[in-house]
Formats: structure tokens, C-alpha cells, sequence
């Protein structure tokens, strides 16, 4: 009985009915029975497996009157129910030498038992595994215990503890001969064939020679361990008495002997040689499957048998009656099962109504496990769940037929969905029952609980989605007393509670009434879809699989009135008062007809409309709207496309409005004086990235705190400045464009950001900044660190009078073409063509300049009249006029942008960083060049060497 004695009630009375051999009357007609026994004449044993399987850790067998604990194989039993694993499986004789002289002292000597405790507990003790002796030696050597004295690890250990530490001299050469010629002999306990190693324990020279000796122990090949403590032992005694350097271990205090144990005891048990059992004509002896050990082995079985008791032989498995299946013939290891009209059969042994969404084997998932005594939190898709007037982004799924959406703990009683306890809770209870999870490894395995999550997401890649969406479509349009013919749900939560027994608790003991294998079993589903806007809840029960409601039924006798019946329903959790209307509770509900649910008039299946069909205001709708854009995004990490490495990285924006405006890199940046709100600047630096067949267009976007023109007194005359003006960071900085346009792009920052910033601690925008990556992430440190303050600009008059790149200015009367700038040794040039000037001697003017990259298109601009200019594409004209169209920008390889800044001005922007302006104006044209820094160094031409000198 586990350790604990059974006793009778000393008490006595007068009784009708005896009270049997296990109980006594302690008054009139009242048994008081013994331990281990209850019922009214205490003639009913208690079976203490069924209540935290007795406490043990792994096996708990029910006995008459009491019950014991046992282990698998490769573990020792302690304390009469923990199972501890062991290090050594194979059988050994094992003898503990320790060195009980005076130098040791009283206290070490018990640190030195307890490292002996802890080295036996990590072998396989018993009669046909591990014996263990212990012989302590001073001057003379003295048996503790020979190896057949205990043989059980619950024997053992008490036995090494009431060792009485002895003192006197140290004669460890004797004590090695006593073991050989007294504790290894076959009548001390020692086995023929069985290997043999003894650990010897000692802090000091030894005061007679050990070389003989140790020399007969290898000679009758038994592994020596020889362990010296503290800093008084003989290292040369120590290795003459270890078998070889891995047997061989020193620590230099008592309290390090069982770090030592751990470092040791593995590499002793390799020494010891290991038969391959399973490689015997018996496999040994196993009736199926045998494993090997190193030192031992193990048998198995097939699915569909259990290991009998004699640990070796399989026991076909009787499955039937089996959950889930309606005609069930039990054959050898398995079962054959049968379905009715409207069933499938999955896996050959489970009928599941054709109402059932799929789950577990169907859709590839398996059951979701946790500490059932908590509901499992999580997390819903983008639009989370609308409730009537509530928006939820978590739900709680609890072991027991219900769902929440604010954290709850099991309801430990079944409480209808109207009634107080639900105002402001909001949760949904297809079958709300008093039950409790049984997941013990003695039940069978098809009668386990079992309970499958899983939420499938309109264009997550899984296969079983787009059938699981059409469901949900038709239970959704479907839903009575609700119209929504065009309903469309973006995802859908399948919840499947398996084998769902009830809670004996309310019984005497909390023992069940009946065998845990033959409690009646529920299975249930619930759905939930929702397409952001509508939300529809589906309750399924399919036929024949509602066994029971009420724990009260698993009494021989029925109650007239069951307690604990279960109840169906939801409750929005948003009212005060019983007559809010959202809240619901199936007529059936707290009734026995719970039991009947699957044979209702609607095939077992409920669907409910969680909001009104009028008067209806959509909560959170800037979330759906963030959502619905979210959905749409093709491209999970923008990063990773082609090309977006070229463009402006994080913290690359100007650094105020002001530069943002003189930077031609940048669309034209005008304050206005009576708006206050942050204004944002593209950058014309963009790229096309090409994912097969799908274009991208891709730019950044910097946007600034309020700013205002404002006229500044310069020595004797005014200039006007943009004052104001910071980059602002975090979402509202500005961040990654994608598409021709902006608009769909800043709706959504609107929405996800903006209108959504305070929703489920900015999750939307987190999401839209994971997929348009924010141009100043953070507000730490400098915003615009990686701007590029310092580029090389260089301006080039068109009489020509020209300002290289390092700031020098001369005149140049060339006539020809000649090269301007080469940059990157090639990778960009600009060409430039003279003319002379009408009516002067010598004099000359630009009047073309052609900019090309390497492997791209060659764009050529050339003087017309005295102000105006075409534009050729690879030595084809270009239709001026649409520059006259307001922002019109042409894009030229998806790698430059072409646009006018002026009347008689175009801008060249390459997605490098290189702008090029040209202006025409008094016959002649004007060019000024940006280049970034990352091209210092690298120019030739007439522009000079860009180099700082």
C-alpha cells in the first residue's frame, strides 16, 4: 500500500447489516470503513489509480484494499512512487571499498555514504539487475552488507544510511584482498557471469602495498575505480588500483564527490561489456519488439497490444466499443470499423459526420496539449473576432467545452450563458459540461482526450483552406434570422473537443463509479469565421458522439434530479441586466435533452449571427479596413526583393524640410503657413523590382513637423528660409512606398497607423511597418544619420564657365564634344557638345549633353531656339509636352526619373543618388550635377577629380 498500513475503526455500534471484513459500525446503520475500501458496507475496494494516477509517477496499479507504483524498465522506484532514471542498466556486482580511517573524520564520512546513496541510485537495482555491497576498512576490513542482503533500491538506501563511521588506520592492499576472497564470492551474493566493479574511496597512503592485490582484481578482470579525496592521497596507489585512467578520479574535498560521480560513473558503465539481448535466438525474450541497451534492453509492442506484467509478453488490446466508431469489430492489435450514410471514415477507424469540419489526421495537425488546469491563450488573424459591440483580438479555449475572449479559468460548473456570471465575460459554450481531461498513458489511446485547434487564413498556403472557407460561407449565409447573401469569411477557427469524459469529483473520493475505460465520451465542434465586418458562430454535434451531460449519470442508481448539466449558448459580456439581447442559451441547456443535440430537426448543427441585423454600428472599423490591406499585400518582406538595397536605406531622409527642399533628389518641398500637421516628401530615387511576371515600384518617403517660409537679413540683403521643419520618427517619419501611387499606401498608414495606433498595443502598425519599412525607425540617437550631408556638387555654365567638384572655377572655349564627368570608371558619363556662338569670334556655349549608365539607355538633351529643349531616349524623340502635366515624371529603365522643375528646366535623377538639372535659357544650357559620396574619388573630366583637394 505504498508504505501506509491499513487500520480498523476501533469504534463500534450497533448495525443492521454487518460492515464486513473491512469496515466497523461507529453508530447506527453507519460503516466507517478501512483504508483503501468505501460503500455503504465498506465491500467496495477504492480504486486510488483513478484520482492523479495514486500520486506515482509513472505506473499505478489498483490492488484489493490498496494500490502500488511501478516504473518502466531503466528506472528505480523511490520513495514508493517517484521513478528515478538510471545511468547503468546492466546487471553488475557492485562493491563499495570505503576508507573509514581517522583521517576521513565523522562529518566526510557521511558525505561519502551520500555519494554512495547517489551512485547506487543510477543503477537498475534488483535480483536480476544490480547488487550492491558495502565493505568499510581501516586496519582491518568489515562487511556493511553483502550483495545478497537487499535487493531493492527502498532497501538499499536506508541500509547505506545507518553505516556508523568506524576511525582507526588505513590498510587498503588488505581490504582489496578481502573484497576479492570474501564479498565477490558466490556466497556473499556474487554472480557467475555477472561483471564486477568495485569503487574504492580513500583520503591517504595506504599503510601495506596495493600492487599485489590490485593486480589480482585485473587479473579476475573486475573494474577497479579508484577515487583519492582531499590532498593526502597516494596518485601512484590511486593508479595502481584503477583499471585504467578513465576508472581513475580525484577531487580535492568531500563536497565534490558527486560532481566527480557524474563525470565518472558514464565512462565506468562503458567498461562493462554488453550482450546484445535482442540479437539472441529469444531476443530476450520478447514476444514483439526488443530494444537494446547498453548493459540491458527492453520489449515493446505493436499497436494495438499492451505490455503484459511480465514486462516481456504483448496482450491484444480489446478496442471496441471505440470512440467514433459506429460498428466496431475487434480483431488482433486493431479494429475494424464500419460507417453509416453521411460518415466519413478516417484512418480506417473514426466515423465523422459529414457536418464536421475536417481536423487532426484530415488536415495534417495533431492535437494541442497543455496544463489543462489553464484555458490555452491565442492570438486571432489581422481583424480579430467581432462580437456584437466588441472587437477581440485573443481567445482562451478551456478543456471543457468553452471559449473566451478575456482571460478565464475552467468554469468548474456548468452556468447557462444568461445568467450573471456571463454580463460581462464574453465567451461562447457549445457544450459547456462539467468535465475533466483524461490523459493517463493506462487508458487506452483512442479513449484519451484529445482537443484540436487550428485557424485557417484566406491565402495562408494551406491546402485544406479554401474547402474549410466555402464551409463557413454557407453556415454563415445560412444563419437564421440573419441575411448576408454575399458573406465572404477571411478565416475561420475549427475547435474539436475529443473524448471529453465527466469529473468524478462530486463523488465520494472523486472516484469514478465506473472502469475509466468504459466512461461515456463527447465529441463537439465549434467554428468561428468572421470577414472582419461579420462574425458568425457554428455549434456541431454530430450524431452519436453526445454520450453523456451530467456526471450523476455514471450512478447505479439515477438521480430524479441531475445535478451539473450541461449548457449551450454565448453572452457577448457587454450588459448589466438579463435583457440585453446578446446573450443566448439553446432551449436545450441545463436539460437532459443536451444528450439529443445531435439528433435535433437541423442534423445537430446551430449557426448564430454574432451581431444585428439593424442598427448595427461596426466596432473598430479602421481595423478591418488596416486588414483587409494587409490581406492584399503580396509581399511579405520588401527587403528581400531585387534592387532594394539601391534605394535610400532607414535614417537616409533629410535632416530638416529645409534641406529636403533643396534636395533635387527630392519631390519640391513647399510649407504651408495654415497647416499644421506633418507633411511628408518623396524621394525620386526609386526602384523596379521584378518578381516574375509582378512589377514593384519602390520609394521612401520623409516627413517633417510643421514648417514656415520665413525672410532672413544676409548683409545688406533678404533671403527667404524654411523654418521648422524636424523629421519626425517612428510611423509618422515616413517610410517605404510600393505601387504608382501613394494612395492606397498612405489610406493604409491612415488607418493601421493613424486611426489604429492605440489598438492591441500597436499591432497594425507594427505590421504595416513590417511591410513598409519606416524610413526613421526609432526616435533614438540621430534620425538622419545616414544622410548624406556633405555630396559633391558642381555647376557648369553654359558661355561655359564651369565650378568642378572641388570648388574651382575656369572657362572653357572648347568646340566639339567632350567627356564632363566619367564616374566610377565608366559605370556613369556625361558628354557635353559646344557650339559656337552666332556673331563671335571663339566663343562658344553648351548645347547638348547626353547622360548615360552602363547597359542602359542613353538620354540626350539638346538646345532648341534660345529657351527650349528636347528630350531623346536612345536617339528617339520624346513628346515634350506631357512634362507640362502636373508631378509628371517619366521613368527611364527603372533606374532614372525625368522630370521638369521648372519652365524651361529638367531634372535627371539616377537611383544612385546622381541628379543632373539642365536648363535652357539665353541660347545656351545650363547643367549642375549632385553626385553622393560614396563617389568621392572616383571622377574624371572636365569636372574635375572629385577628391577634396
Amino acid at each position: 500500500m505504498c508504505g501506509r498500513m491499513s487500520a480498523r475503526y476501533l469504534l463500534t455500534a450497533t448495525c443492521a447489516d454487518p460492515c464486513g471484513d473491512h469496515g466497523s459500525c461507529t453508530a447506527p446503520d453507519t460503516c466507517a470503513c478501512e483504508i483503501g475500501y468505501t460503500g455503504r458496507l465498506c465491500d467496495e475496494d477504492i480504486d486510488e489509480c483513478e484520482s492523479r494516477n495514486g500520486d506515482c509517477d509513472q505506473h499505478c496499479i489498483n490492488t484489493v484494499g490498496s494500490y502500488r507504483c511501478s516504473c518502466d524498465d531503466g528506472y528505480n522506484l523511490l520513495n514508493g512512487r517517484e521513478c528515478k532514471e538510471v545511468v547503468c542498466r546492466m546487471p553488475v556486482d557492485l562493491v563499495f571499498l570505503l576508507d573509514g580511517s581517522g583521517s576521513i573524520t565523522a562529518p566526510n564520512f557521511e558525505i561519502t555514504k551520500n555519494f554512495v546513496q547517489n551512485t547506487t541510485s543510477d543503477f537498475q537495482i534488483g535480483p536480476a539487475n544490480t547488487l550492491v555491497a558495502v565493505v568499510q576498512y581501516q586496519s582491518s576490513p568489515h562487511d556493511e552488507f553483502p550483495l545478497n542482503r537487499y535487493t531493492t533500491l527502498d532497501e538499499l538506501l536506508p541500509a547505506i544510511r545507518n553505516i556508523s563511521y568506524r576511525s582507526g588506520g588505513t590498510q587498503t592492499g588488505l581490504a582489496i584482498d578481502y573484497v576479492l576472497d570474501s564479498s565477490l564470492t558466490e556466497y556473499n551474493g556474487a554472480r557467475p557471469g555477472v561483471p564486477k566493479v568495485v569503487i574504492v574511496v580513500t583520503d591517504g597512503h595506504s599503510g601495506d602495498s596495493v600492487v599485489a592485490p590490485s593486480q589480482r582484481a585485473h587479473q579476475s578482470e573486475i573494474i577497479m575505480v579508484a577515487i583519492g579525496v582531499g590532498s593526502g592521497y597516494n596518485i601512484h596507489e590511486l593508479k595502481e588500483i584503477a583499471t585504467s585512467n578513465v576508472t581513475l578520479g580525484t577531487v580535492s574535498d568531500f563536497a565534490l564527490l558527486e560532481k566527480l560521480k557524474d563525470d565518472i560513473l558514464p565512462t565506468v558503465c562503458e567498461q562493462i561489456p554488453d550482450v546484445d539481448e535482442c540479437d539472441q535466438p529469444d531476443r530476450g525474450g520478447c514476444e514483439q519488439k526488443c530494444h537494446n541497451l547498453h548493459g540491458s534492453y527492453y520489449c515493446t509492442c505493436d499497436d494495438g497490444y499492451t505490455l503484459a506484467e511480465d514486462r516481456h509478453s504483448c496482450d491484444d488490446i480489446d478496442e471496441c466499443p471505440a470512440p467514433g466508431c459506429h460498428v466496431c469489430m475487434n480483431v488482433p492489435g486493431s479494429y475494424r470499423c464500419t460507417c453509416p450514410q453521411r460518415h466519413r471514415l478516417v484512418n480506417g477507424k473514426d466515423c465523422r459526420d459529414e457536418d464536421l469540419y475536417p481536423y487532426g489526421e484530415e488536415v495534417g495537425r495533431g492535437p494541442v496539449e497543455w496544463d489543462y488546469r489553464t484555458c490555452l491563450k491565442r492570438e486571432l488573424p489581422a481583424e480579430g473576432f467581432r462580437f456584437f459591440d466588441q472587437r477581440h483580438h485573443n481567445i482562451h479555449v478551456c478543456h471543457n467545452g468553452i471559449v473566451a475572449f478575456t482571460k478565464i479559468q475552467p468554469p468548474v460548473w456548468p452556468t447557462k450563458l444568461r445568467d450573471r456570471e456571463w454580463w460581462k465575460t464574453p465567451v461562447i459554450a457549445p457544450f459547456l459540461a462539467k468535465s475533466r481531461p483524461y490523459v493517463s498513458r493506462d487508458l487506452h489511446e483512442s479513449r484519451r482526450t484529445k482537443i484540436y485547434f487550428e485557424i485557417y487564413e484566406k491565402g495562408d498556403g494551406n491546402p485544406n483552406t479554401t474547402a474549410i472557407l466555402d464551409k463557413a460561407r454557407v453556415h454563415g449565409r445560412s444563419a437564421p434570422k440573419f441575411y448576408n447573401p454575399d458573406y465572404e469569411p477571411v478565416w475561420v477557427l475549427v475547435t474539436t473537443w475529443t473524448n471529453i469524459a465527466p469529473d468524478c469529483s462530486t463523488f465520494v473520493k472523486s472516484q469514478c463509479p465506473v472502469d475509466k475505460n468504459k466512461l461515456p465520451l463527447n465529441r463537439f465542434q465549434l467554428a468561428l469565421s468572421t470577414d472582419g465586418k461579420y462574425s458568425y458562430a457554428t455549434f456541431i454535434y454530430p450524431a452519436k458522439t453526445i454520450e453523456w451531460a451530467s456526471p450523476d449519470e455514471l450512478q447505479t442508481f439515477s438521480k430524479e434530479f441531475p445535478t451539473a448539466i450541461a449548457v449551450a449558448g454565448y453572452s457577448a459580456g457587454d450588459g448589466s441586466n438579463v435583457a440585453k439581447p446578446h446573450a443566448v442559451n439553446l432551449d436545450e441547456s441545463g436539460t437532459m435533452k443536451m444528450k439529443k443535440l445531435g439528433e435535433a430537426g437541423n442534423g445537430g448543427v446551430w449557426s448564430f449571427a454574432l451581431q444585428l441585423q439593424t442598427g448595427d454600428t461596426v466596432p473598430d472599423p479602421h481595423t478591418v479596413r488596416c486588414s483587409e490591406w494587409l490581406r492584399d499585400q503580396e509581399v511579405p518582406d520588401p527587403a528581400r526583393l531585387p534592387g532594394y538595397h539601391a534605394l535610400p536605406g532607414p535614417y537616409s531622409c533629410p535632416c530638416t524640410a529645409e534641406q529636403a527642399h533643396y534636395d533635387s533628389t527630392y519631390k519640391d518641398f513647399r510649407p504651408v503657413p495654415w497647416r499644421t500637421e506633418r507633411r511628408c516628401v518623396d524621394s525620386r530615387r526609386r526602384i523596379h523590382s521584378f518578381v516574375d511576371s509582378k512589377r514593384y515600384k519602390l520609394r521612401r518617403s520623409c516627413c517633417y513637423s510643421h514648417s514656415y517660409w520665413r525672410s532672413e537679413w544676409r548683409g545688406g540683403w533678404f533671403r527667404w528660409r524654411i523654418m521648422g521643419g524636424s523629421l519626425l520618427t517612428g510611423h509618422q517619419g515616413g517610410h517605404l512606398y510600393m505601387g504608382d501611387t501613394n494612395t492606397v499606401d498612405e489610406e493604409a498608414y491612415q488607418q493601421c497607423c493613424v486611426k489604429s495606433a492605440g489598438v492591441r498595443n500597436g499591432w497594425y502598425c507594427g505590421r504595416f511597418a513590417q511591410l513598409r519599412p519606416l524610413s526613421a525607425p526609432t526616435a533614438h540617437g540621430n534620425p538622419c544619420k545616414n544622410y548624406p550631408v556633405n555630396i559633391g556638387w558642381i555647376r557648369a555654365w553654359g558661355d561655359p564657365h564651369i565650378t568642378t567638384l572641388d570648388g574651382t572655377q575656369y572657362t572653357f572655349n572648347g568646340l566639339g564634344e567632350y567627356v564632363l564627368l566619367d564616374i566610377d570608371s565608366g559605370e556613369y558619363q556625361l558628354q557635353a557638345r559646344t557650339s559656337q556662338v552666332q556673331d563671335s569670334l571663339g566663343a562658344t556655349v553648351f548645347s547638348a549633353l547626353v547622360v548615360q549608365q552602363r547597359n542602359h539607355s542613353a538620354i540626350q538633351l539638346e538646345l532648341v531656339g534660345t529657351s527650349d529643349m528636347q528630350l531623346y531616349i536612345n536617339r528617339s524623340a520624346t513628346e515634350m509636352s506631357l512634362f507640362e502635366l502636373e508631378d509628371y515624371e517619366l521613368d527611364v529603365d527603372d533606374n532614372t526619373v525625368i522630370t521638369r522643375t521648372g519652365n524651361n528646366s529638367l531634372l535627371l535623377v539616377f537611383v544612385s543618388g546622381i541628379s543632373v538639372t539642365v536648363t535652357a535659357e539665353k541660347g545656351m544650357l545650363f547643367f549642375e550635377f549632385t553626385l553622393p559620396p560614396e563617389f568621392l574619388h572616383k571622377t574624371r573630366g572636365l569636372l574635375g577629380r572629385w577628391d577634396g583637394d
